[in-house]
């Protein structure tokens, strides 16, 4: 996996390589498409955020942080 981190302004933000099947892509781009998100990044941005809050935060197992959409 291959990341570095930058400044996006409103806090640190690490860019994570990751390795998915093609018909993930293809159906992120659709979602895209459609402007439910702006991109693929916000997509798997709100996707991940999602799991830890259902996984971890909700069962009080790490603080939360919350990120707006998109952040």
């Amino acid at each position: 996996m291959q990341n570095c981190s930058i400044d996006l302004g409103g806090g640190r933000v690490k860019i994570v390589t990751v390795k998915m099947p093609e018909d993930y892509i293809l159906a992120l781009d659709e979602l895209v498409r459609r402007g439910i998100f702006t991109s693929r990044s916000e997509a798997i941005r709100t996707a991940v955020r999602d799991l830890l809050m259902k996984e971890l935060w909700e069962k009080g197992r790490i603080g939360m942080r919350m990120y707006t959409r998109g952040g």
